[in-house]
């Protein structure tokens, strides 16, 4: 397998994005809490874990050339910031339906 430059860059600036997203979102969990609680703690990590899962079984039967742990990991590392902004928003969004 041959890795180009250009795929070592836009990895290192996803991982960049990744540790941002993590901090941004824990800076604001003072702030929005119901949203951090909710949303980013119980509905993000959960959404992340069985996409990630779900997905990668769904790689192994398309192509099994790759192991299910190959293919978690790199779900995993990609799907993390947008399933935790995705749970954000939810957060946010249940905190105006139902606010406390």
């Amino acid at each position: 397998m041959h890795i180009n430059p250009a795929t070592i860059g836009l990895t290192v600036m996803w991982l960049v994005f990744v540790i941002w997203t993590i901090r941004r979102l824990s800076a604001l969990s003072s702030k929005h809490e119901m949203a951090w609680k909710y949303g980013v703690v119980r509905f993000a990590v959960s959404e992340w874990a069985v996409t990630t899962l779900f997905c990668a079984v769904l790689s192994v039967r398309i192509n099994p050339e790759h192991s299910l742990w190959y293919y978690s990991a790199i779900l995993a590392f990609f799907l993390l910031p947008v399933c935790l902004w995705g749970g954000y928003a939810w957060g946010r969004l249940m905190n105006l339906f139902f606010p406390k």
